[in-house]
């Protein structure tokens, strides 16, 4: 690695990499994604909306999964504050009456985040209260099809409650009033999205004091049914992996330790 890094600030412009145990990109260097991040914390979101692309789009790192599993997470963390930032355009847009530009924002969010029903929720609101009944139907059918192929599991309550409002050409004022979403997973604030019998595995396994492993692919839910589940049984401790353990014996089990004793000294 040392020589590596010689080798890069020798050939690239002075001051590009500073720092020695930990090396990071120096001040002067432009960096997109930085920027980007700036415009959301500063509630610069229409311009922050506008940005397009993931991080090192095009980019494989297969031959480096550690690196390759840090991009996933990063390129994941930027979709969620993309998802944030239009879903409160969408809102804001429909507070102040201009649905169309709303249902853009809203089917932006959609986009990212296609198994969200309360981003097709406030797709189907909007088309309803653009006049337009048969899209907002059509978008509760979209629903609906994707929730059913791709998690096994019908709509919830509430946009079962919508779409039958629909059926009958009005929304009811609870409806019509979306709240905005609070950023991140609220713990038993929503039933568990996926087949019922893995949630009735997961019981069965811990009654008989088994260990739990949750498989499948990102993005479908398996975090947040872990953390809906432990929030069931007391008190808990979260351990957390990260993608640099696997190349650093017991580092894992080091960091554990020493946050097991800050917490209960």
């Amino acid at each position: 690695m040392r020589q590596l890094l010689r080798r890069l600030r020798l050939s690239a412009a002075q001051g590009l990499v500073e720092g020695a145990d930990v090396i990071h990109l120096g001040p002067q260097v432009d960096v997109d994604v930085v920027r980007f991040q700036e415009l959301y914390l500063k509630e610069r979101l229409d311009e922050f909306s506008d940005t397009h692309g993931e991080l090192l789009e095009g980019f494989d790192f297969a031959d480096a999964p550690d690196f390759d599993e840090w991009l996933r997470i990063e390129r994941e963390r930027l979709a969620r504050l993309r998802r944030d930032a239009a879903t409160r355009l969408a809102l804001h847009r429909m507070t102040m009456g201009d649905l169309s530009a709303a249902l853009v924002y809203a089917q932006r969010a959609l986009s990212l985040e296609p198994l969200s029903e309360d981003a097709h929720r406030l797709v189907i609101r909007l088309h309803f209260m653009l006049g337009d009944r048969a899209a907002a139907l059509r978008a509760f059918d979209n629903c609906r099809t994707l929730l059913r192929d791709v998690l096994g599991t019908a709509p919830l309550d509430e946009t079962l409650s919508l779409a039958h409002d629909l059926t009958r050409d009005h929304l009811s004022s609870s409806t019509t009033r979306p709240q905005p979403p609070i950023p991140g997973p609220r713990l038993g604030s929503s039933r568990f999205v996926g087949p019922a019998d893995v949630w009735a595995r997961m019981h069965d396994a811990w009654a008989s004091g088994l260990g739990i492993f949750l498989r499948g692919d990102g993005g479908i839910g398996k975090s947040r049914l872990m953390r809906e589940f432990v929030a069931l049984h007391g008190n808990t401790i979260v351990l957390h992996g990260r993608p640099g353990d696997v190349g650093v014996p017991f580092a894992s089990y080091a960091r554990h330790i020493r946050s097991a004793r800050t917490s209960q000294p």
